[in-house]
This record gives structure tokens, C-alpha cells and sequence, in this order.
């Protein structure tokens, strides 16, 4: 598993961070933007995935942008930058120079740059309502995610002088599906969606958020292997049955999973109930099969036929 720090020296990038009381917490060694009067403390801090809980082999650990976060109280957001994947260096170590205080740190992966379907999210003031998730593209639903999101959480005491350097473990906060669809050739145009997954992740709780009438749209990740066959890999937020938090005991995550398919011209409604859950790092990989019947099942073939004007997003009596 591959480490992954930051040197801000070997970019150049020395700035001051600026808050509303003309505070500033200072980069590299040019101190003079600032504040006088206000004890200083240099501190490091690096980012390192954590290793105790890990992630599956085909899980991607790379660190491609990073979204910082400071908090002197928790109503108080005192600075954040974000940095894009093209100010990535190889090594994640940050000097950082802040006024003497406390501390809450919290730092997102992978979620505020172009190569993420998610977009770009703001901190807030309110340490409490940062959250990621994503912007629906259409009532209810949400793209699935290219990348996976990444959270690190750290509290800075700076008065301890005996500790120079911090380091910040970074946890994803989605799963990996790699699904494979079999299908006869007349069947075209595979669509895969996914619902009754959480709905975001709450970092400083360190809970997931619930949103019952998500759908997750994963069609933009079809990749046609054949005329019978069309693969979809992309990542998206679990599935938990009792707990919220990303370590908190599983219990089976039943969910649902909906192809949709145009044959002649109708459009096929195939739906499947699945136990296995969707865990946080991990890799979940399943293959189906689908037929011009259309229909529901659990964890076998099956399926009916739906309103072709249904589109989703839209309401719908059946069962999404």
C-alpha cells in the first residue's frame, strides 16, 4: 500500500492563511505577512492512509487532491485550502506556522477537484455540519463517484511544545463496486442505478448520513465488453444496517440495484435485492444476469416491464 505525503517548499506555495480577527497562520519560512504581537508555533503535518483498517487491493489509495480545514472553536472556521490534483506532489508534508491555541483539523481526499463527479464543496463555519457528500443531479439522485473520498481528523494542542510534528490517517468513506451484466443481444443500453445506500458522510461525528430516497446513478460508468456483456466499476457510499459510524459493526446491508434496458421499444425494468453490504474500503464485486422479461429477484435472475416515460428522479410508485 502506497504512502503519500506533501512538501508545500518543493511547489513554492507560501502563503498566509488569513482569518477575520487579522490572525494568520503562515507557510514555509517568510513570516512577514505575519501577525506581530501573537505567539507563534511551527508545526508539521503529514497524511498517510490508515493502515489499521486498510483497504481491499483494488481499492484506490491514492491521495490525488486534498481540502484543509481549521477550526479555532467550532463555530469558527479559521482557514482551508484546497489543493488540486495538479499542486500534488509526491510527499504529503505540510510546515504550517499558526498562532498558539487550539486546534480541530479536518482534511478531505479526493472530493473537490475535476477528477471527482462530486464537485466542489465549501467548509462552513460549523465544525459539525461538514459534511461530504454529493450534489444531486436530478431530484434525488447522485452520480457515483470516479474517485474515493478520503477523511482524516486531527485536534492540535499547540501548547504541548513536545510534539513538533502531527500525522492525520486518511479513511475512505465509500466502497468499490465492480458489477459485470449479462445480457442477451437484443437488449441495449444497459443503465445502472443503486438506492438504499447513506446518503453522505458527517466527518467530525465520524457517522454516515441517512437519505432513504437516494439513488445513486452509475450508467456514466458502463464499459462495454462485448454486445452480451457490459461492465460498470465506480464507487459509492455503503450500505449499514444497524450503526452509522464507518467502523461500527456490520449487519447485513440489503440494498437494491436496477438495471434498465431497451429492447424493441420498450424500456426493461430489472431489479435485485442484495444482502452482501457495502463496506467502506472494500471491493464488491457481483455479476448478473438479465433477460428481455424484465423483473425482481434476490440474488438470481429475474425481471418486469415499466413505464417507458418513467425517468429517474422522477416519482415513482414502484420500488425505488
Amino acid at each position: 500500500m502506497k504512502r503519500m505525503k506533501t512538501n508545500i517548499d518543493r511547489y513554492g506555495i507560501g502563503a498566509c492563511m488569513v482569518c477575520a480577527l487579522s490572525l494568520a497562520a503562515c507557510i514555509d519560512e517568510d513570516l512577514s505577512d505575519c501577525p506581530t504581537g501573537v505567539e507563534m508555533r511551527d508545526i508539521t503535518v503529514s497524511y498517510q492512509i490508515d493502515l489499521q483498517h486498510g483497504v481491499d487491493p483494488e481499492f484506490d489509495d491514492a491521495l490525488h487532491s486534498l481540502h484543509l480545514g481549521f477550526w479555532n472553536t467550532p463555530q469558527s472556521l479559521y482557514y482551508d485550502k484546497m489543493f488540486a490534483p495538479q499542486d500534488m506532489p509526491e510527499d504529503l508534508y505540510f510546515k504550517v506556522t499558526l498562532p498558539m491555541g487550539d486546534y480541530d483539523h479536518i482534511a478531505v481526499a479526493n472530493h473537490n477537484n475535476d477528477m471527482v463527479t462530486g464537485g466542489v464543496h465549501a467548509f462552513g463555519n460549523d465544525l459539525s455540519g461538514v459534511c461530504v457528500d454529493e450534489t444531486p443531479v436530478a431530484g434525488d439522485t447522485v452520480r457515483a463517484l470516479a474517485y474515493a473520498p478520503f477523511v482524516g481528523l486531527l485536534s492540535l494542542k499547540l501548547e504541548n511544545r513536545d510534539q513538533e510534528h502531527y500525522t492525520v490517517l486518511m479513511s475512505p468513506v465509500v466502497g468499490k463496486m465492480k458489477i459485470r451484466v449479462n445480457h442477451p443481444t437484443t437488449l441495449a443500453n444497459v443503465k445502472c442505478y443503486l438506492s438504499q445506500t447513506k446518503g453522505g458522510f458527517r466527518c467530525w461525528a465520524d457517522e454516515y448520513v441517512d437519505h432513504d430516497k437516494m439513488v445513486t446513478d452509475a450508467s456514466g460508468f458502463r464499459k462495454t465488453v462485448s454486445g452480451q456483456c457490459d461492465d460498470f466499476v465506480f464507487y459509492c457510499y455503503p450500505t449499514l444496517g444497524e450503526g452509522v459510524r464507518r467502523y461500527a459493526t456490520k449487519t447485513t446491508g440489503t440494498w437494491k440495484l436496477y438495471f434498465y434496458s431497451e429492447f424493441e421499444d420498450k424500456i426493461i425494468q430489472h431489479i435485485f435485492t442484495v444482502t452482501e453490504p457495502i463496506e467502506a474500503g472494500r471491493v464488491l464485486e457481483a455479476e448478473f444476469d438479465i433477460t428481455e422479461s424484465g423483473g425482481e429477484a434476490v440474488d438470481i435472475t429475474a425481471g418486469v416491464e415499466i413505464d417507458t416515460d418513467w425517468k429517474p428522479g422522477n416519482d415513482y410508485e414502484g420500488e425505488m
